[in-house]
């Protein structure tokens, strides 16, 4: 992961339409992967670089490493878990609003980098736009 350079992994609400520079500080929930390590959150709610209390994974991340990513409507939380390693809920300074359709976002630091991006559990007709962003 190090070779990624900075990593936004979170979720944006569907409607946002078009994605700004620093995303991530307006409109969506954030995990931020910095120098290969996945530590601290970022959100529309105020949240700026809290760190992530419980991180049962290496720090930095093997390059072949793994994040999952679990939105749940149902307790407003999201949470990160790394390879098959145990979930680790976000701490936001607000609970995610569970009135918002939300799909997965990725927004890179530096031009020509890749991630897979895989969505489990979205029904089909809940279709998500793909969309990147450079800062």
């Amino acid at each position: 992961w190090a070779e990624l350079g900075n990593v936004m992994i979170g979720i944006a609400p569907r409607d946002s339409g078009q994605l700004v520079q620093s995303v991530f500080n307006s409109r969506g929930f954030w995990g931020f992967v910095s120098g290969g390590c996945l530590s601290t959150v970022y959100a529309q709610d105020g949240t700026r670089g809290r760190a992530i209390p419980s991180q049962p994974w290496p720090s930095p991340l093997p390059s072949t490493a793994k994040i999952t990513l679990k939105y749940s409507p149902s307790s407003s939380s999201m949470m990160f878990a790394v390879d098959d390693g145990p979930f680790t809920t976000a701490p936001f300074n607000t609970s995610i609003p569970r009135d918002t359709a939300y799909c997965a976002a990725v927004t890179f630091f530096e031009p020509f980098k890749t991630v897979e991006v895989v969505d489990m559990a979205r029904p089909s007709s809940a279709v998500c736009p793909l969309a990147t962003l450079i800062e």
